[in-house]
């Protein structure tokens, strides 16, 4: 008796969009999940911006900020996304 092919895994990935990237500060995150919470920090580890805001939507303005790589934390349902941040 042949044995039955396994079934692929299917497993549900949470899509995050930052654009533009990079920015000279105004910038859009987009997600698949409801975005819980944002945080932004620099390369130092210091917490630049926090922002709770259930949406799948958020508009980030770092205008006034020196120009350098940001870290991106998206925080959903699904878990902590890092994405990095250009500005110019």
């Amino acid at each position: 008796m042949a044995e039955a092919p396994e079934k692929p895994l299917q497993t549900l990935e949470t899509t995050i969009q930052v654009f533009p990237n990079p920015t000279y500060g105004p910038f859009h995150i987009t997600s698949s999940e409801t975005i819980q919470k944002i945080e932004i920090k620099n390369m130092a580890g210091k917490t630049i911006l926090t922002r709770q805001n259930p949406n799948s939507q958020i508009k980030v303005n770092l205008s006034g900020l020196s120009s350098g790589v940001y870290l991106l934390s998206v925080h959903t349902g699904k878990g902590v996304h890092l994405r990095k941040i250009f500005l110019d």
